[in-house]
């Protein structure tokens, strides 16, 4: 009776190892599995578009979106700048917090192109700091635009715009925060840089009192916008009249 007593004593060891064994097995399968599970896609916040152009002495404006949130009911964002090539002009509400139908409380907190983080001495920069929330029971969903912020080009250089995170963050219609992935922008200041690359004139050799036409390409060579203006709107004829020859 003993003997079969440690028997079935010995069965019951042997059992529970292969149990364990299993359980470590698929517990093992589980840790390599999970990883390869899809995620839900992240929030993400980004400056609109990441790179602008400008010149010195021109306007250039640039927003602050949002995509693929859900229930976005309220934010808080500081954008960094560097002063010393731009200067921050306006800011304005975006539409989409108030795509819900629900009014919306929009406050600048700061604003300012001197400021430091934590001592006087440090090079001053510029923050555009903002705070918006919606007054209803729940907030929107999708992407859009929660800003649109203006600035004036100093001279010429790279103005980077990040975010300072410690005071950016969303937050839906529980105060909940809702996790971003935030990306970062930057204003391109150049000089503008329109060459003339060729004059025809038409024709070649004229008489006292006769008119000559003149075609005139004008090319933009920079990396910005430039608006032409001439006598001829489609660019390219300025006509003259001889007046006196000379020699």
């Amino acid at each position: 009776m003993a003997k079969t007593q440690i028997n079935e004593g010995f069965k019951m060891k042997k059992m529970n190892k292969k149990s364990l064994l299993i359980l470590i097995i698929l517990t093992s399968l589980t840790i390599i599995i999970q990883p390869n599970l899809a995620q839900p896609p992240y929030t993400t916040l980004y400056v609109n578009p990441p790179l602008k152009m400008t010149s010195p002495e021109q306007t250039v404006s640039i927003d602050i979106a949002v995509d693929n949130v859900t229930d976005l009911a309220g934010y808080d964002f500081m954008l960094v700048y560097n002063s010393t090539i731009i200067n921050g002009t306006q800011i304005t509400q975006g539409p989409f917090l108030k795509s819900g139908g629900a009014n919306t409380y929009f406050y600048i907190v700061n604003f300012t192109d001197d400021y430091y983080y934590e001592f006087p001495w440090q090079p001053r920069l510029g923050v555009a700091y903002v705070v918006s929330f919606v007054y209803g029971p729940t907030g929107v969903n999708g992407s859009g635009t929660l800003a649109t912020i203006t600035f004036k080009a100093k001279r010429t250089g790279d103005a980077i715009l990040f975010f300072n995170l410690t005071k950016t963050q969303l937050y839906n219609s529980d105060l909940e925060n809702i996790p971003i992935n935030a990306n970062n922008g930057t204003i391109r200041s150049i000089p503008p840089d329109v060459a003339i690359t060729n004059i025809t004139p038409s024709p070649t050799t004229i008489l006292q009192g006769q008119t000559a036409q003149i075609n005139v390409t004008a090319q933009n060579q920079g990396g910005r916008t430039e608006t032409f203006k001439t006598p001829d709107p489609t660019l390219g004829s300025v006509q003259f009249v001889v007046v006196k020859l000379c020699c």
